[in-house]
């Protein structure tokens, strides 16, 4: 891929991860969106970045697809705007009810928790990032933009598994021309 996009966000934490959360949300982001020649890159001055809140509660209603939703995009006249949604408390609730196999997630130690909560965090970011960046609502059968990543994929993200699909990169590649 060619030059890298650079793109500035201003992140709003209204949760209770501390500055080091937010930047590791910005980290996994990044290293899904990498490949695609995508780079995050958070700013102080909101002009021109795509705001991102990043709540402790999560949405109404509280799910979709049967479980709660951990982000979302805010769509205008069927084009996405600069503004994106996290739920730390989706994110918390998901990994409670849908865990993985392993330890109960409630009986793990706070910093665990913490870190998984940011992987599954980053994910959501980073799915969201492509509604906007790809200007799509849509979502696909496979990788980053399926309506539902797996828990797995949400706290241990593989890149091979949450990849853009062939379309969507071919539309990367137009919208970043």
């Amino acid at each position: 891929m060619g030059a890298t996009r650079v793109v500035h966000v201003k992140m709003y934490n209204q949760s209770r991860l501390g500055e080091a959360g937010v930047q590791t949300l910005i980290d996994v982001a990044n290293r899904i969106w990498l490949p695609y020649g995508v780079s995050v890159d958070p700013v102080i001055k909101p002009a021109g970045a795509v705001a991102v809140v990043v709540g402790a509660g999560r949405p109404e209603p509280a799910s979709r697809l049967g479980r709660p939703v951990l982000g979302d995009t805010l769509f205008h006249n069927s084009h996405a705007t600069p503004y994106i949604r996290l739920w730390l408390g989706a994110a918390e609730i998901v990994a409670n009810v849908m865990g993985a196999p392993g330890p109960v997630f409630s009986n793990l130690p706070p910093d665990q928790r913490d870190a998984i909560l940011l992987q599954m965090m980053g994910v959501a970011f980073a799915h969201e990032l492509g509604h906007y960046l790809l200007d799509s609502g849509e979502h696909s059968t496979s990788g980053l933009l399926r309506a539902a990543i797996t828990i797995g994929e949400l706290e241990r993200p593989e890149l091979g598994r949450l990849e853009l699909t062939e379309s969507q990169q071919r539309l990367m590649c137009r919208v970043t021309k």
